[in-house]
């Protein structure tokens, strides 16, 4: 999906769900399986984002 999507780890991306959105910095978990993002829920940064799980759109800054 970081490749497709054309995003790099450790640079900033727009995180966007339900009218909100956030910036934060990119990290990689190759555990994780394709097209999955996770996103800690408790982070100040998340605070504006809709529910804890659902769809969730990346975009490159």
């Amino acid at each position: 999906m970081i490749q497709r999507l054309g995003l790099a780890e450790g640079k900033p991306v727009r995180l966007v769900q339900d009218g909100g959105e956030s910036i934060m910095k990119l990290g990689r978990d190759d555990r994780l399986p394709e097209d999955v993002a996770r996103v800690a829920g408790s982070h100040p940064l998340v605070s504006k984002l809709g529910p804890r799980f659902g769809t969730l759109q990346l975009e490159k800054m």
